[in-house]
């Protein structure tokens, strides 16, 4: 069966994720593996780290996972700079509409304060237009175009990367633009669907 995805190709450049982002990616059940295919460097800033409390697998635990992608350099937890601190201060304020949230805001300073141009993985709709409209000439992305870089389909293979991500559907409610959901409604078949309310899609 053919996986082509409808996602943009994200250029090789590090990823910083976002609280959701790192939700979704944990609730795929098979983060080291997805990781590994990306290949590339993928970092946490430790605000958006914070916002994580537990596992979206009712059977794994969250801080157990997460060291052992650390430790294995799969996954890295970043710091923001002095420089990435002043982005961040600004993001948060209530000059923008009463602000972003910490890990959004986070998210998008440490990407923003990387010298080789990082993308971040953010869903929420208010941060990403705030990341385009301030910072236009960079990319931004979120957690289904990740999951969905043809190295990872290839990597995972149908069976493994269909159960990946019905199972951060499912498990992490992930986001899923509009306009990608008949090809998700195509991958998962109506069963599956029909068990993800996220989805909002209404099974035929």
């Amino acid at each position: 069966m053919n996986l082509q995805s409808p996602f943009l190709s994200l250029p090789p450049v590090p990823l910083v994720l976002d609280a959701s982002a790192l939700i979704n990616l944990l609730g795929t059940g098979a983060a080291g593996e997805i990781l590994g295919h990306l290949a590339r460097p993928v970092l946490v800033e430790c605000v958006a780290l914070a916002e994580l409390t537990r596992h979206p697998l009712p059977d794994r635990n969250h801080q157990a996972e997460l060291e052992s992608l650390f430790a294995s350099k799969l996954l890295t937890k970043a710091v923001m700079s002095a420089q990435a601190l002043i982005v961040f201060y600004g993001l948060v304020s209530d000059d923008i509409a009463g602000g972003l949230d910490d890990g959004e805001a986070a998210t998008i300073a440490m990407a923003v304060s990387e010298a080789v141009g990082a993308i971040p993985v953010i869903d929420e709709k208010k941060a990403s237009r705030i990341f385009s409209e301030r910072w236009s000439e960079r990319q931004v992305t979120d957690s289904i175009t990740m999951l969905s870089q043809a190295a990872v389909i290839e990597g995972l293979q149908y069976d493994g990367y269909v159960d990946a991500i019905y199972s951060a559907l499912f498990h992490a409610r992930m986001r899923t633009p509009k306009g990608a959901r008949p090809w998700i409604e195509n991958l998962l078949g109506p069963e599956r669907v029909s068990a993800c309310s996220s989805l909002g899609i209404q099974p035929r």
